[in-house]
């Protein structure tokens, strides 16, 4: 059942919970803003579609720097970005697909494996990594890809 009317944007507020899972169908959701996002207080947030820009995932990912967050875990399905603007002013580093390395929770039941990435450091010592998957059908300008990011709690650099 599709909704018919559009949600307006609201004011979510302060959100603290370990697991946050967002979604829609084929719509991109537009009622909760990156502002949003960086102030909950997640270990681990998965979203649907969403319309956000390269400058706003630059932004979660220096929220993620100066530990301003206990996040762990990020998933977004989002439009292919430029990988350029995602890391304006991160010391960003681009791993082999031949570094391995899984993300294990107990919400999770099977770790989340990555394969290669790009790893940047926070300020705690800590190395969080990201990675955009490539989108199935590049000829497609609506296709939606995941973007996901792990904040290790451990120093793999």
């Amino acid at each position: 059942m599709d909704q018919s009317y559009k949600l307006q944007h609201f004011n979510i507020g302060p959100l603290a919970a370990d697991s946050l899972y967002i979604t829609g169908e084929s719509n991109a959701i537009d009622w909760v803003t990156i502002d949003d996002i960086l102030a909950f207080d997640c270990i681990h947030m998965t979203f649907g579609a969403f319309l956000f820009s390269e400058n706003d995932i630059n932004r979660l990912l220096k929220t993620v720097v100066h530990g301003n967050s206990r996040l762990e875990y990020f998933r977004i399905a989002l439009k292919p970005m430029n990988h350029e603007l995602i890391i304006s002013g991160l010391n960003a580093v681009e791993r082999e697909t031949t570094v391995v390395r899984q993300y294990s929770h107990e919400k999770f039941g099977t770790p989340i494996q990555f394969e290669g990435g790009t790893d940047f450091r926070c300020v705690s010592g800590d190395v969080a990594t990201f990675k955009q998957e490539q989108p199935r059908n590049p000829n497609n300008p609506d296709e939606k890809t995941s973007f996901i990011m792990v904040a290790w709690k451990i120093k793999p650099l």
